[in-house]
């Protein structure tokens, strides 16, 4: 996002950054100045919050990590089972986060999605981002840390190395890497043989009694 110089001013409480909402459903998203809790006390302070699943918990919860005006922050908002973590990555900060420890049952996202804007019922209107947006992404799965800086650093045009995370998910195991192909061997020291077929996430069900992976750009 890029907040104009003058977005402290301008920016109403709870402006969105990327939404889902409908009438009468639940509302899931990121926005730009801490949420609820300083829309009502009129402050505007650059903060990023979010809402969850319609939960004031989430809505009320300041972050306290702050994107610069007039420059431009990767933000991101990692949600699982049981937290939140939202980023703010720039020039200015370096990498920003907060950590939010809170139950968050899974979103259906099966309404209208906003880009810039976040559509409230009743008085308040609509909360509209007075800045730019750019290279929105929504991912099926959390991404760690290491996942969004990579997204950072790719889009500055630096060579970052692919981040390989593996999971249990049940008897299987989840891969999931940030760039690049996935190699695998039965032995450390190889042979390494290309898995042309493997698409992050990539559910292994495992068959041998070890199995080592690595991601190579």
């Amino acid at each position: 996002i890029y907040p104009q110089n003058n977005s402290q001013g301008n920016n109403q409480g709870s402006a969105g950054i990327v939404f889902f909402a409908g009438v009468g459903t639940n509302a899931y998203g990121l926005r730009y100045d801490g949420g609820y809790k300083n829309n009502l006390n009129g402050i505007d302070d650059g903060d990023i919050g979010y809402l969850w699943d319609n939960d004031a918990n989430n809505g009320l919860w300041d972050s306290g990590i702050t994107a610069p005006h007039g420059e431009w922050s990767l933000v991101a908002l990692a949600v699982s089972p049981t937290n939140a973590v939202l980023y703010i990555i720039d020039a200015t900060y370096g990498v920003q986060s907060a950590v939010h420890t809170y139950d968050h049952p899974p979103g259906t996202f099966n309404v209208t999605g906003y880009i810039g804007t976040y559509p409230l019922e009743g008085a308040l209107g609509n909360h509209n981002f007075n800045g730019n947006i750019d290279e929105v992404a929504i991912f099926n799965s959390t991404l760690s840390a290491d996942q969004v800086n990579a997204l950072y650093q790719s889009a500055l045009g630096q060579p970052v190395p692919p981040v390989l995370s593996i999971t249990h998910a049940g008897s299987n195991l989840q891969l999931q890497w940030t760039g690049g192909v996935l190699l695998q061997a039965t032995n450390l020291l190889g042979p390494w043989i290309t898995n042309t077929a493997a698409i992050s996430p990539y559910t292994v069900s495992p068959t041998n009694p070890q199995q080592f992976f690595r991601a190579k750009q």
